[in-house]
């Protein structure tokens, strides 16, 4: 995986509202960008036509969230920017102070030389509470669109709630833990396996189990994930 950052040209701050307001809208519910429901949200992408945009501002609502970390899958032709001009390429997880990316929007573009090199790739969206998978899927045809993020419904039992906050925390102590390089690569690859399992709606202690990893490393990553 690649970091990217999220530097932004100046103008995209000011156009990029104005091809949001003028292009089709997609919407992608919370649980579904969170890859909780269903297969993995698709957004289609396009060369030679402009930006995709992926709007996270609704479902972030009054909460102050922000985008702090994208990701994708190596050897692509695809540029990620955003609506943060103050977000800078060496950006580390859990930034903070004057350097801090605090993104909002997403703007996502195909290199027109190089179309040929890419089907799909993954998109991962890390942000102060969540983590969003998308698989971006080229189309030699057609017209970019919006996709907006919506937020979780009011409707929603608050024990769902903290489920979901559970399974970010761990997967925010999961990436703490890489960045910190305090677990080696053989044990990375069984958290991985823990939390793909978690995600999938399985027991805490039935994915850990399955996954070989104890119920003790379960909690020191949902602590290093509230940190």
């Amino acid at each position: 995986m690649r970091l990217l950052s999220a530097v932004v040209l100046t103008f995209l701050v000011n156009v990029a509202p104005v091809i949001a307001q003028s292009s089709p809208i997609v919407e992608i519910p919370f649980r579904r960008a969170l890859g909780r429901s269903g297969p993995v949200a698709r957004i289609d992408v396009y060369p030679r036509v402009g930006y995709t945009i992926i709007n996270f501002r609704e479902a972030f609502g009054e909460t102050n969230e922000k985008i702090r970390q994208v990701t994708l899958g190596d050897s692509n032709p695809i540029d990620v920017t955003s609506d943060d001009p103050a977000c800078i390429s060496n950006l580390k997880l859990y930034s903070s102070g004057d350097t801090a990316c605090s993104a909002s929007l997403l703007y996502v573009k195909v290199d027109n030389d190089a179309v040929e090199n890419l089907q799909q790739t993954r998109l991962t969206v890390l942000t102060d509470n969540h983590l969003f998978l998308f698989d971006l899927i080229l189309r030699q045809k057609g017209e970019p669109k919006g996709f907006n993020i919506k937020p979780l419904p009011t409707s929603h039992t608050r024990s769902e709630k903290v489920a979901i906050e559970q399974i970010e925390h761990l997967y925010l102590g999961y990436a703490s833990a890489i960045d910190k390089g305090i677990v080696s690569e053989a044990l990375a690859h069984r958290i991985h396996h823990f939390l793909v399992y978690a995600r999938a709606g399985k027991a805490l202690t039935e994915a850990a189990a399955e996954a070989g990893v104890s119920m003790d490393l379960v909690r020191k990553l949902s602590s290093l994930g509230m940190t």
